[in-house]
């Protein structure tokens, strides 16, 4: 694992503890039309590492606070369901609703049965959202962040957006009124936009590759980009977002989370590499007051 790599990942498990949870905030249409607006791109380089540094203290928290409340949540629930049920009991309903209950001990041994697995899904379901809602913030940290890169290459690899752009039809008003550079930079911008709004996952990575055109030896050894597993992470975040997986378990929560987490940082260290862009300490601090 290169130094850099190292260095990055380190800092994202401290300071994702320490540093205040500051919420995201929508863009407008409007507002989203200008991003980065006058700033180097050694700042926009570091406001997407202060982004994903925040989206995973949100995340870290959630999940440490979320699964070490469970215990004491189930006591709680336990107990309202031996209420409930007990009610069902004493009331004749559950000898009603319940097939095969023939006298006080059956009715005793399904009274148990029916607590217990009401508290054990409740629990499930719990420890099951808390995975789903975590894998659905991570999702949404790598993918900000990878439109936040590409954003980042209109400045640093201007040539691939205008090669990208060269067969684009300029009305000849346009061409009269203003300069070359303008209305290059203008479509830039647009398609830019265009590319955060609607492009996929997998086709922003393809994007950064495209332009970055790693080599040599991998940074870190223990990570490897492999698209088809991205692309299986992308149709669970659809998924879970419309519903399917709803009360379902997310196999491997973990460690799903922890590729996403390590994709961000493999083309954060790309554009490091490729461009030689750097944090500015002062202004990831100042990014972290905002």
């Amino acid at each position: 694992m290169s130094r850099f790599w190292s260095s990055v990942s380190d800092s994202v498990v401290r300071w994702r503890t320490v540093i205040p949870v500051i919420p995201f905030v929508a863009e407008s249409k409007e507002e989203s039309d200008v991003v980065f607006p006058s700033m180097s791109s050694d700042e926009q380089f570091t406001i997407a590492f202060s982004r994903m540094t925040r989206g995973w203290a949100v995340v870290d928290s959630f999940r440490r606070i979320g699964f070490a409340g469970i215990p004491q949540a189930t006591r709680i629930v336990a107990h309202e369901h031996t209420t409930f049920v007990a009610d069902l009991a004493a009331s004749g309903k559950l000898s009603e609703i319940i097939v095969g209950v023939r006298g006080p001990e059956d009715l005793e041994k399904t009274a148990i049965w029916l607590r217990e697995k009401l508290t054990e899904q409740a629990v499930k379901n719990a420890s099951y959202s808390i995975d789903a809602a975590s894998f659905v913030f991570a999702h949404s940290i790598l993918d900000e962040g990878l439109s936040s890169f590409l954003q980042i290459t209109s400045e640093t690899a201007r040539e691939f957006w205008e090669k990208r752009l060269e067969e684009k039809a300029v009305p000849l008003a346009l061409v009269r009124a203003q300069p070359t550079d303008k209305i290059l930079s203008s479509f830039i911008a647009k398609e830019i936009r265009k590319v955060r709004r609607n492009a996929s996952l997998i086709d922003k990575c393809d994007l950064l590759h495209a332009i970055c055109r790693p080599s040599g030896p991998p940074a870190n050894p223990e990570y490897n980009f492999d698209q088809g597993r991205l692309s299986e992470l992308d149709k669970l975040r659809h998924d879970v977002v419309h519903g399917d997986l709803l009360g379902s378990e997310i196999a491997d929560a973990a460690t799903k989370l922890d590729y996403l987490q390590q994709t961000w940082i493999y083309f954060f260290v790309m554009l490091h590499k490729t461009f030689g862009l750097r944090v500015d300490p002062s202004k990831f601090s100042r990014a972290q007051k905002q």
